[in-house]
């Protein structure tokens, strides 16, 4: 299966989840300020990342990627074709999922994902687009001086100003909010339109 199988497969799966029609699946979510991008996240009762490396793909930058991601979601899985399996347990954490795609194109789950020990506020904050980072600061009481920040000091007030939970809560409405991903996205001969931070 290639990339863009995986993704249709992982979409079958999570229009049979009882959360579906009030959650958001959304693609390619900028991490730590565009230092790593995840494929597919998942906003239903919790933020949960999937990290796709199909048979074509390299597993190199999955240490470094699951770096980004540890600060910032809830839950990880990595979907993986059955010839990276045996490098990639070692690469990843013990709490992340693990989801392999066969060579016949099944999906079969080979370790559930548990609860992230260590996500980090600053890692919530930086998956906020800037109208989101502005919002939340307005919630927060801070109503001018928003057009003379970077993004980047937008995040940094953020997480300075609100704790993992309260972060953790605002991103999963904001991420609900943003355009949900359709089983007619994925047209023949077309990428999938991507939903950016």
């Amino acid at each position: 299966m290639n990339d863009l199988d995986i993704r249709r497969s992982l979409l079958d799966r999570f229009m049979t989840r009882s959360v579906f029609e009030s959650s958001s699946v959304l693609e390619e979510v900028s991490v730590s300020n565009g230092c790593a991008r995840a494929d597919v996240v998942f906003a239903g009762k919790k933020l949960e990342c999937f990290e796709i490396k199909s048979e074509l793909d390299s597993l190199k930058r999955l240490t470094q990627q699951g770096w980004h991601y540890g600060r910032s979601f809830n839950q990880v899985t990595l979907v993986a074709a059955t010839k990276h399996l045996d490098k990639a347990i070692y690469s990843i954490p013990a709490w992340w999922g693990i989801i392999e795609v066969s060579r016949a194109g099944k999906l079969i789950q080979r370790r559930k994902a548990a609860n992230n020990p260590d996500i980090k506020s600053h890692g919530l904050a930086e998956l906020l687009n800037r109208d989101e980072g502005i919002s939340l600061l307005k919630d927060c009481g801070i109503t001018k001086g928003f057009s003379k920040l970077s993004n980047q000091k937008i995040h940094d007030k953020v997480s300075e100003l609100c704790g993992v939970q309260e972060l953790n809560k605002f991103v999963l409405g904001a991420f609900k909010s943003r355009k949900k991903l359709r089983k007619d996205s994925y047209l023949p001969q077309f990428f999938p339109e991507m939903v950016t931070c």
